[in-house]
């Protein structure tokens, strides 16, 4: 990292949209996993849910990321020092000056947590890009999506992941439609248990 260097102890810090109310589900989404268990995370943003993930899971675990890394500065500064003890507006000015880019962000903040060591691999890729690896067929007991909205990139990772018994995701809002109508028509198609959660937060058990 070129000069920015975060002191972040809590997800609340780091901007993001997850909610600190969707974060206490992760707790007991976690006590039903296996001992060892491998979760994947498809779009992490700044890191506020990644840090969150990482709050609750076992030193036992492995942690991977997928993300395209590409949100731009403008994005940042939706949040502000208003809303965040984590960046100011010193801060703010120093990450644009320096072109300071959304994966140097990502790692400057995450490598803060005290559990950092779970994450094994992060896939600096877009969905496309990732599904030519070899990992793309890596069996998962935890899939966290928040990923492209769009109706048919959510229902073709519903699909994917249909034997993984845990996937769960952001922003089930009506704003999000594409979102609703994935995770509502996979339900119907499938035996799984849906359950929406703080809102926006959506569970799938797969059976």
């Amino acid at each position: 990292m070129k000069s920015w260097k975060p002191n972040v102890f809590f997800a609340s810090q780091i901007p993001g949209w997850t909610q600190k109310k969707q974060h206490k589900h992760y707790e007991d989404l976690v006590n039903l996993l296996p001992k060892n268990p491998k979760v994947l995370e498809i779009g992490c943003g700044w890191g506020k849910s990644t840090w969150a993930w990482l709050d609750v899971l076992p030193d036992t675990a492995e942690y991977h990321i997928v993300d395209h890394f590409k949100l731009p500065y403008s994005r940042l500064t939706l949040f502000g020092p208003r809303r965040l003890s984590l960046i100011t507006y010193k801060q703010l000015k120093r990450i644009r000056k320096q072109k300071i880019d959304h994966r140097e962000i990502f790692d400057a903040i995450i490598k803060q947590h005290p559990k950092h060591h779970l994450i094994k691999k992060v896939w600096h890729m877009d969905n496309n890009q990732w599904k030519s690896c070899e990992d793309y067929t890596t069996e998962w007991d935890l899939v966290y999506l928040d990923d492209d909205h769009e109706y048919l990139t959510v229902s073709n990772w519903l699909e994917r992941f249909k034997n993984v018994p845990i996937i769960c995701g952001d922003d089930y809002h009506p704003k999000h439609v594409g979102v609703v109508s994935a995770v509502d028509e996979y339900d119907k198609k499938t035996e799984s248990i849906k359950q929406i959660l703080s809102g926006n937060f959506w569970v799938i058990k797969n059976t």
